[in-house]
């Protein structure tokens, strides 16, 4: 099911130093609130650390400045949290956008702290379509930059390809949630 979500070509830093875009624009996926590990610091989940650590590395192979997209639940600000990883980290994000609870907004938020300026949006494949289609209504320029293409297998045996997998009901529910946004924003324009 996300195999046919996860469309485009992995984005290549130019080698000649002239750029694609005027900012990385990171969107995020999720929050952990129940961090003891952490004194109970807030820390990105699983797939927002993919989309982070690939952000971190276009960063430093751009120069780009980066922009992190994410809004507030159970009183916990993603946006925020996004932020302190990447400082963490070494990278200075020059842009917060807090304030989002839907891909549209991070798209629409995004707009009125950029303008319209050409982005390298930093998303999942499998959620790359929406949000770049977002973004292009918002004014973007956007040039895709997925990560963690989860569709495609890297080498399956004959023998455990038919074996059952709790991992591809966590992939089924990603497809389900894309394809239900995407109805979603087609119904709602």
């Amino acid at each position: 099911m996300l195999k046919g979500l996860e469309t485009g070509a992995v984005f290549h830093a130019s080698k000649d130093g002239s750029q694609t875009a005027d900012a990385i624009v990171i969107l995020g996926t999720g929050v952990l609130g129940n961090t003891p590990e952490y004194d109970m610091k807030p820390q990105p989940g699983a797939l927002l650390i993919q989309r982070l650590r690939y952000g971190l590395k276009l960063h430093k192979e751009t120069g780009l400045p980066i922009l992190v997209s994410g809004g507030s639940r159970y009183n916990i600000n993603e946006a925020q949290v996004m932020k302190a990883f990447l400082e963490e980290h070494g990278a200075t994000v020059r842009w917060t956008e807090a304030d989002s609870r839907s891909t549209r907004d991070n798209a629409r938020n995004s707009a009125a702290l950029l303008g319209q300026s050409r982005v390298l949006l930093v998303t999942h494949a499998w959620h790359m379509r929406r949000a770049a289609g977002e973004f292009e209504r918002a004014g973007f320029e956007v040039t895709r930059a997925p990560t963690a293409r989860f569709g495609t297998r890297l080498s399956p045996s004959r023998f455990d390809a038919w074996l059952p997998d709790v991992r591809y009901l966590r992939k089924s529910q990603l497809a389900l949630h894309e394809y239900t946004g995407m109805a979603w924003y087609w119904f709602s324009k």
